[in-house]
Order: structure tokens, then sequence, then C-alpha cells
């Protein structure tokens, strides 16, 4: 079975996640204000539910920092594996998942294989978008759902004993 067509498309940090992640605390913090006001929970339950949003906020910010950190770059499809381009670092290879198809975007999980950063496990999300590249979008759905070399050899041959 041939391979996709080579190809590179331009990629990054999922543009809305920052201010998504805030929006989703601030909608959070208001609900519990309403719900606070609305029941009239008691002195200790309104500190322990608060407690528990100001753990999750500072737990999503701490964990958000890393994963909006990682530079913009290119998803790269040489035929045979996944790289990552960034700028001023060499080529790493990676592991694409896809977690949502919407025709029109793509949301994946980049991983980079084990070793390639000294044993750190390495791994960011992002949305790809067809306005990105409008060119490079169907060459990119064919890499993207193609067999890795890897996995047709063997597929449909048995080894003797």
């Amino acid at each position: 079975m041939r391979s996709a067509p080579p190809v590179v498309f331009p990629a990054g940090r999922f543009r809305w996640g920052p201010g998504g992640a805030v929006l989703a605390g601030a909608l959070c913090a208001i609900a519990l204000g309403l719900w606070q006001s609305a029941v009239q929970a008691p002195l200790q339950t309104s500190l322990l539910i608060w407690s528990v949003w100001v753990g999750a906020a500072v737990l999503s910010a701490l964990l958000g920092r890393r994963e909006f950190a990682v530079p913009k770059g290119a998803l790269n499809w040489d035929g045979a594996e996944w790289l990552w381009q960034a700028e001023a670092l060499p080529d790493r290879p990676v592991r694409l998942s896809v977690l949502l198809d919407g025709g029109a975007f793509l949301l994946v999980s980049v991983r980079e294989e084990a070793g390639a950063q000294g044993g750190v496990d390495t791994r960011f999300y992002g949305c790809l978008s067809r306005s990105h590249a409008p060119e490079q979008w169907h060459g990119l759905r064919c890499a993207v759902y193609c067999r890795m070399p890897s996995e047709e050899v063997g597929a449909g041959h048995r080894q003797s004993p």
C-alpha cells in the first residue's frame, strides 16, 4: 500500500486555549457565587467549595502554562513519519493522534516519540484548520489517516513457524 504524499502544515498551540481557560474559570466563579447567594450555604460549605475552585484554577494555570508554551511550527509528514518543525529547534519525530474531526478542522494530540527529548514525555494539543493552509488540507487529511509503513508489514501475511 502506498503512503500519503509529503505535506507540511502550519501548527502551534491551541489559540483559544488560554482565553477559554480563563472564561471557563470566570463562569464557574459566577455560577458558584450565584449558587451561594441562592442557597444561603453555610460558611464551612462555601469555604470548602471555593477552596476546590481555587485549587482547580491554580492547577489549570500551572498545567496550562506548560501547554501554551509550545512554539509555533509545522507538522511535517515526509511519507514515513511525522516531524515537528519549530523555529530554531531541530526537527523532532512525533506521533499524531486525531481527537476530533470536524471536516474543516482537526483537533489533534501531538506526542514526541520516546527518547526524542531525553526521555521526557512531551505532548501538546492543537486545532488544525483548513483556513490555515487550504491548499495543503487534503494532503494533511490523507497523511493523518494513512497507515504507517510499520503497520503494513505483516498486516496481511502470516509467518510460518
